[in-house]
């Protein structure tokens, strides 16, 4: 959630699989501990995470539905080929997901990817193809907190 009542400012926290273990990746199950104790202080959180099917999608539903959190879900989806050039000209990725055989893990991923369903659980799906967009969804969300 991102309603903060009486003008408070909520806090965001991004939990994220590849820097969950102390700026080194780790297990999904460290990350759902660290959300579900940011739902419970009354943080708002962004699970930064593929999360391409809807049975990778379940862990972090269940954690919203734990805290009685909305949960949802935001799908940036630039073109294949603009993630794959990104991908290959990254360096320093903490997850390893760079270079050629970065590029070529973002085709196989694609290849198994279901968009996001209200009929999993979801409050609100809303999806980003291209920077601007995504830009304006971040400033959309960054609303909410205030």
């Amino acid at each position: 959630g991102g309603e903060g009542g009486g003008g408070a400012i909520r806090r965001w926290v991004v939990v994220c699989q590849d820097t969950v273990a102390n700026g080194k990746p780790g297990k999904r199950e460290a990350c759902e501990a660290r959300a579900a104790e940011a739902l419970r202080s009354g943080c708002s959180v962004v699970i930064d995470r593929t999360n391409l099917t809807a049975d990778q999608r379940e862990h972090w539903l269940k954690v919203a539905r734990a805290a009685a959190a909305p949960a949802h879900a935001i799908a940036l989806r630039p073109p294949k080929e603009e993630m794959e050039r990104r991908v290959r000209g990254r360096t320093g990725h903490p997850g390893g997901v760079q270079g050629e055989s970065g590029a070529r893990f973002v085709a196989r991923s694609l290849a198994s990817f279901a968009p996001p369903a209200y009929d999993e659980g979801f409050g609100l799906i809303s999806a980003a193809t291209t920077p601007p967009a995504a830009l304006l969804l971040a400033a959309l969300y960054r609303g909410l907190a205030q």
